[in-house]
């Protein structure tokens, strides 16, 4: 699955998803569905002919380069080939400076292997397989992805465990009806940055840094996106990292960490505090892959702005079957809110993940597979916007991050 798109309810008054998905089926044929009867829209310029108004003014190089490169491979024969992921190294990637569209080849990194978009539906077991790193021009139905990447960095220093009070196992469910949290008026008091117990933090940061990446591997910013170290809003210290995900714009604005000591448990803890909501979608609002780039598990920011009675969403995708899991509204905007995820990778259904929000558990799924690969581990973190739904914005500002392999703690 390489692209899933939010679609707002119309004739059938239900809201949807619409699906792009690359694969490969037993026989070794290639199977490309677009997820939309309007990808040829993106293909040919259309006609005008004073009866039929069709098409026009829509057709992109983008979306034309993404069907050539699918029809090549699949005239070349090459069956679905893992896209570039960074083996860790010790250089980091540049920063803040926007990244141009790719070409229609990928430049080959070591030890490559996709990041596939979550979905809302469990996909075939079949490893899956990423269209090339071209960001595409938004169609009306489907997101393509981008693709980050990462190398490593170094291990900070430690710190404490908190218990949570336990909430009920999730399901999947539709976009709560809850009445939304009223913004807060005030910033609230900073609490103090949890330290994980036994020697088990991998990463830990603070964003104090005023040049981007700071201490972390790098960042990723594309189509107009922005990030940004902002020394006007902060949860602890002077500065926090700012990531601006422009409505109408592919979805990539974040920071990451490759740590060179993957993990089977991994436990993610940040603050974020968003802000100017608009439109209509879903947002990542952190990532977890393994060291050589299978999707592990991915926090989701989904909601339409058009519907104030209606709060976004919090849920979390399980990387090991795609099934997206609802944990409740999704925090208040316009105050800070902690966001923790804790996985236990296993690729059979051993598994498990737990989310916190500001403390208090609010999904949980256990005896489950959280990766396709038998030998997986954690070594990728993204916090900010990563591979977002063209037609929703959102301003992310994030703090205090920790990466551990026990409970961190808000």
């Amino acid at each position: 699955q390489v692209g899933h798109s939010f679609v707002p309810a119309a004739d059938t008054g239900v809201n949807t998803y619409a699906d792009t998905v690359l694969y490969s089926a037993p026989s070794g044929a290639i199977v490309f569905a677009a997820g939309t009867i309007q990808w040829s829209w993106g293909l040919d310029p259309g006609v005008d002919t004073g009866f039929c108004d069709c098409n026009i003014g829509l057709a992109n190089s983008v979306s034309q380069q993404i069907t050539t490169n699918i029809l090549t491979r699949m005239l070349g024969g090459a069956g679905p080939q893992p896209t570039p992921t960074p083996a860790p190294t010790a250089t980091p990637l540049p920063t803040a400076t926007p990244t141009p569209l790719p070409t229609a080849t990928p430049t080959p990194l070591p030890t490559a292997t996709p990041i596939p978009q979550p979905t809302a539906t469990p996909l075939p077991t079949s490893t899956p397989t990423p269209l090339p790193t071209a960001t595409p021009t938004p169609l009306p139905t489907a997101t393509p992805t981008a693709t980050a990447t990462p190398a490593p960095t170094s291990t900070p220093t430690p710190g404490p465990t908190a218990t949570p009070t336990p909430a009920p196992t999730a399901t999947p469910t539709p976009l709560p009806t809850a009445t939304p949290t009223p913004r807060p008026t005030a910033t609230p008091t900073p609490l103090p940055t949890a330290t994980p117990s036994g020697g088990s933090t991998l990463f830990n940061d603070g964003f104090e840094s005023a040049t981007l990446p700071g201490a972390w591997s790098g960042t990723v910013m594309v189509n107009g996106n922005a990030v940004a170290s902002d020394s006007v809003l902060a949860h602890t210290g002077a500065r926090s990292f700012k990531a601006t995900k422009v409505r109408g714009q592919g979805g990539d604005a974040y920071i990451y960490e490759v740590f060179t000591n993957p993990s089977a448990t991994v436990d993610v803890r940040a603050y974020y505090d968003l802000s100017s909501f608009a439109g209509n979608g879903t947002i990542n609002l952190m990532e977890i892959d393994s060291s050589d780039g299978y999707q592990l598990g991915t926090v989701e920011f989904i909601g339409d702005a058009s519907t104030p009675g209606v709060p976004p969403g919090l849920y979390f995708v399980n990387g090991g079957t795609y099934v997206e899991y609802a944990c409740g509204s999704a925090p208040a905007l316009g105050g800070w809110h902690s966001i923790e995820v804790q996985d236990t990778i296993a690729n059979t259904a051993t598994g498990s993940f737990t989310m916190w929000l500001d403390g208090i558990q609010v999904c949980t799924k256990a005896g489950i597979r959280t990766t396709q690969q038998a030998t997986a581990r954690a070594g990728f973190v993204a916090l900010g916007s990563f591979l977002s739904d063209t037609g929703v914005g959102l301003t992310i500002n994030v703090d205090d991050a920790v990466i551990a392999t026990t409970r961190v703690g808000p």
